[in-house]
């Protein structure tokens, strides 16, 4: 548990550290992550307990994306 909570407080910081670099300067850049799946999260999964990091968290219709079922 010790180590979990040590690594969502560094994923915190780093997130944080970053947004100040995101542009062409640096090279630094939002990108589009998909995880697959047919079932929804698991109550307080990673995700749920860290949304307010992924603004655009959401799940996609069939007729919305162009992965096969």
């Amino acid at each position: 548990m010790e180590f979990l909570q040590q690594f969502e407080r560094a994923m915190a910081l780093a997130y944080r550290y970053y947004q100040n670099l995101v542009g062409s300067r640096y090279s630094v850049r939002w990108i589009s992550n998909y995880q697959l799946g047919n079932n929804p999260p698991e109550a307080d999964s990673f995700l749920e307990r860290h949304a307010e990091k992924y603004p655009q968290l959401g799940k996609l219709e069939p007729r919305q994306h162009l992965f096969p079922r």
